[in-house]
């Protein structure tokens, strides 16, 4: 297993390149979706099968682009044991749970509804498990660089130092991690009322997530 001298970077190879990985793929489906399909309003042209497509451009990637990239780290392992199938795998779980259970409280809770037209799976446009699963491959690699950044940086500290320095990471993760992601997906799927509420409920998850 190598190591790194590089405070922001995981000690895991592996792990260092899948993080490296989703951060530089990120980019690329942040931009066309969120920089010119949102503001450009060219979502309006998206029937289901073209909120299909959206969805399927940014998620697919995650999993099949690592299979083409070159990658050193992982010769001569098993293909489940790459620490990129791993987070693929786990956060494909953990956003499924989240879409399939979770909204409906979000929705029950403040009155809000997807409004674009898409296929359903339990009430909820197949698009978001997408989407999801882009978002969240982007939030876990860029959390991780930054709790491993300030916790490497604060590793003589004393641990009550260590401790709140962690906790303010991860309010501050799940605040704007929430803010931004509702502010975004607002513009095409949330009806307007409760949204600041949305973001009070997602800052919640996204606090347990990232913590």
């Amino acid at each position: 297993m190598g190591k790194t001298d590089n405070l922001w970077l995981a000690a895991n190879p592996s792990k260092r390149w899948a993080e490296l990985f989703f951060l530089a793929y990120s980019p690329f489906w942040i931009t066309w979706a969120l920089c010119i399909l949102v503001p450009f309003q060219l979502y309006e042209l998206c029937d289901e099968w073209g909120y299909l497509l959206v969805g399927l451009a940014a998620a697919l990637p995650c999993w099949f682009l690592p299979l083409v990239l070159p990658n050193k780290t992982d010769e001569g392992k098993p293909w489940y044991q790459a620490y990129w199938v791993k987070a693929n795998v786990w956060i494909a779980i953990f956003g499924f749970i989240g879409n399939y259970f979770w909204t409906h409280y979000f929705f029950n809770l403040l009155g809000a509804a997807y409004t674009l037209p898409s296929h359903k799976l339990n009430g909820i446009p197949v698009v978001m498990y997408l989407m999801t699963h882009a978002y969240f491959c982007f939030y876990h690699a860029i959390s991780n660089l930054i709790m491993r950044r300030v916790e490497n940086h604060l590793s003589h500290a004393p641990l009550k130092t260590r401790k709140l320095a962690r906790a303010l990471a991860v309010f501050l993760l799940s605040y704007f991690t929430a803010y931004m992601e509702t502010l975004t997906i607002s513009h095409v799927s949330e009806r307007q009322q409760g949204l600041r509420g949305s973001r009070r409920c997602k800052h919640a998850v996204y606090h347990h997530y990232f913590g």
